[in-house]
């Protein structure tokens, strides 16, 4: 999920799993471009709190289908 990675600083996340699947961190995946040019768009803060939001309808959803 992209939406961890980019809440937070790039010495962190860098060091987490890739978004992309690819079973590299994302310091070591080509996919940290990308990252980077979508980090450009809003601050940290903002992306953490749209992760915020998608896990709780996430969860809301859930609780739903049972």
């Amino acid at each position: 999920m992209p939406g961890r990675s980019l809440s937070l600083r790039k010495r962190h996340s860098n060091k987490k799993k890739c978004p992309c699947d690819c079973g590299n961190r994302v310091g070591k995946c080509n996919f940290r471009y990308k990252l980077e040019k979508i980090k450009t768009v809003a601050k940290r803060k903002w992306f953490r709190k749209q992760h915020e939001i998608f896990k709780k309808e996430l969860k809301r959803i859930q609780a739903n289908k049972k």
